[in-house]
């Protein structure tokens, strides 16, 4: 799944799960099919740690089998009994101690917002800055000035992020290292392989 929310994209693998405060407005995109559970917690349940805003949570396999549990668990449910203590382990099990992989800032400037829409939408595209710079009428330094303004970091770190994020169904949905590599812009696996580990951590197979 992809979630969008307070100017961030997250991508949602198998095994994460994102939690979102209440009131918080969000949209999400699925990458194929997809099975979704959701466990709404009520807000004077919440942990005093519970994040302010959205983040991953890591899905235990403990934690995975409480929730496909809590699933035939009726909306009023004993709270002193089984169910309740099955519904208080999950709220007790979620972990939002990880840092966080699979997200995005996605800038509010107009400027950049159709720069950034068509790389999340081709990330394969290559163009530099000043081709941009040239196409959209606003010089290469303003373009990078804003890039590092909105979102923290250089348009060079922000495209590699993004297609990772790219990347991610696509290696799930079982195309080979290469085709991905190629499928998002890189010229080699191993140029793929060695920024997918920079970010996610581990090697694109082992990812898998």
């Amino acid at each position: 799944m992809e979630i969008h929310a307070r100017q961030m994209c997250w991508f949602i693998p198998p095994q994460r799960a994102l939690w979102v405060p209440s009131h918080e407005p969000h949209s999400m995109h699925a990458h194929g099919r997809v099975a979704l559970r959701t466990f709404f917690v009520a807000p004077e349940a919440c942990r005093a740690d519970a994040p302010p805003c959205p983040h991953t949570v890591r899905v235990s396999p403990l934690l995975h089998e409480l929730l496909i549990r809590s699933a035939t668990i009726p909306v009023k449910y004993d709270e002193e009994g089984r169910d309740g203590l099955i519904m208080e382990l999950i709220n007790k099990e979620m972990d939002w101690t990880e840092r966080e992989q699979f997200n995005l800032i996605w800038p509010a400037e107009p400027r950049l917002v159709p720069i950034c829409e068509q790389l999340k939408a081709h990330p394969a595209d290559s163009r530099t800055l000043e081709e941009w710079g040239r196409e959209t009428g606003v010089s290469h330094r303003t373009l990078s000035r804003l890039f590092r303004h909105e979102t923290g970091i250089t348009f060079s770190e922000w495209r590699q992020q993004s297609r990772v994020l790219a990347a991610l169904p696509m290696l799930l949905s079982g195309m080979s290292v290469l085709e991905t590599a190629l499928a998002v812009g890189y010229e080699t696996p191993s140029a793929f392989s060695a920024i997918f580990r920079r970010l996610v951590g581990m090697p694109p197979r082992k990812y898998v």
